[in-house]
Order: structure tokens, then C-alpha cells, then sequence
């Protein structure tokens, strides 16, 4: 009877210590990294090497196997590892390639010509025209964004909407002063309160000149790399469910 329940107490820890090795595995593979696409081929490798040993269940054998594995991955673990989105510094989308200019209107903004058709920003980035033959073939003919990358793009297209409309309103003069109430409206069209802010006339003109240039250069980059991330993301998943990596 003791010995029954000796051995159910080891396979529950063993089962334990055993996930929490391979999430590791998986975690450094990420760290190490470029593309997310070299992340999922590492952890196919990682995912093979453990099914090898599912099934034993001598004890000694099993302890040699985790020493050893531990031992292998101190040795190549990422001396400045990966910080996630969700932790202070982190940031989702950073190991992303640079997107092409315009991929953030290309996949969500409302008005554009490609897009006429759709009624929803979400559904516009849930065509599959404009994925490679390859990602197509991944994510099948009915993909559809989940709830957390379809939440996230709104946010998105609500922030580069606010944007927008005050480089818009900077173009929009009237005897040489910006017509502040054009831009408080418009704001308000898109759901947007600004009623707390000061008033634009407060603003120097250098900052008026910054944040031009923000919305031309930074601001529009940092928005399409955070898109074209979401988008990866959702697609990565997908692939990773299929081929059965889970983390």
C-alpha cells in the first residue's frame, strides 16, 4: 500500500517537474530566437526529444534523463533573456521585422480602398488576401481573429484615430490659429472625451511641429510593427496548435 502510494506521489511530481522543465526549454528557445518561425522549429525539436521519454518509469532512469537535461539547458540558457509583454520593459513585438510602410492602414484603417466592403476594422484584417500562399494553408479559409488580438486591434485603431485626427487639425487653420472645436468634434465622433485637456492655443509651436513629425515617422512606424505583430502572433498560434506545441 505504501509503496502504491510512493509511486503514484512520484509520477505526480515527476509529471510536474517534467512540464515545468519543457516550458523552460520552450521559453529559452524563444529567448534565442530571431523569428518567431525559428522559435517554432526549435520547440518541434524540443517537443520530439522529450516524447522519446514519456513512457519510462524507472525512477533512477528518469532522474539520470532530468539531470541531464537540466545540466543541458544551463548550459545555453539566453544570458539576457526575452521580456515578455505582460512585464515591466517588455514589449510583444519587438523581435518582429520591420513592417512595410502603410501596413497598418494596408490591414485596419476604415477608409481604405481595398477595404470598402468591410463594415467592421477587425474584419478587415481577418482577409486572407494579402497572407502568403504558405499562411494561408496554415490558418485555413474561415480565419477568424481571436477575442484578445481583435480587442487589441481596436485599441489600436482607436489610438491612431486620435492621432491622426490632431495631425489633421495642425493643417486646419483659421486666421492662422487651428480651429480647436473642428478637432474636439472629431474626436468625439470616434468615442474620443478630450474635454479635460488645455486648450491647443497653449501649445508651443515646436511641440505643434513634434508631433507632425511623430505621426509621419515614429508614431505610424510603432503602430504598423504593433499591427503586423498582433497579426504574426495569431498566426503563430495557430501553427503551434496544429503541430501540437503547446505552452
Amino acid at each position: 500500500m505504501a509503496s502504491a502510494t510512493a509511486s503514484r506521489a512520484f509520477t505526480d511530481t515527476h509529471r510536474l517537474y517534467v512540464k515545468s522543465l519543457y516550458k523552460r526549454y520552450l521559453t529559452n528557445a524563444l529567448n534565442w530566437a530571431v523569428q518567431r518561425d525559428v522559435w517554432r522549429a526549435e520547440a518541434l525539436k524540443i517537443r520530439e526529444e522529450f516524447e522519446k521519454h514519456k513512457n519510462e518509469t524507472d525512477p533512477k532512469v528518469v532522474a539520470r534523463i532530468l539531470a541531464e537535461a537540466e545540466a543541458k539547458l544551463a548550459a545555453k540558457l539566453h544570458p539576457d533573456p526575452y521580456i515578455s509583454a505582460k512585464f515591466p520593459g517588455g514589449t510583444g513585438w519587438e523581435r518582429n521585422m520591420p513592417p512595410p510602410k502603410n501596413a497598418f492602414a494596408h490591414w485596419v484603417t476604415e477608409d481604405h480602398a481595398h477595404h470598402e466592403h468591410h463594415h467592421h476594422h477587425a474584419e478587415a484584417v481577418e482577409s486572407t488576401d494579402y497572407l502568403s500562399p504558405e499562411q494561408r494553408a496554415d490558418v485555413g479559409a474561415n480565419f477568424r481573429l481571436s477575442r484578445k488580438a481583435r480587442s487589441a486591434l481596436e485599441e489600436l485603431v482607436q489610438s491612431a484615430n486620435a492621432e491622426q485626427a490632431f495631425a489633421e487639425a495642425l493643417s486646419t487653420k483659421q486666421d492662422g490659429q487651428m480651429v480647436w472645436d473642428r478637432y474636439r468634434e472629431s474626436l468625439k465622433a470616434r468615442g474620443i472625451d478630450i474635454s479635460g485637456l488645455k486648450e491647443f492655443s497653449e501649445y508651443a509651436e515646436e511641440e505643434k511641429r513634434a508631433v507632425m513629425e511623430h505621426w509621419k515617422g515614429a508614431y505610424t512606424d510603432q503602430i504598423n510593427m504593433q499591427a503586423r505583430g498582433i497579426i504574426e502572433e495569431e498566426l503563430s498560434d495557430r501553427r503551434d496548435e496544429k503541430d501540437g506545441i503547446w505552452r
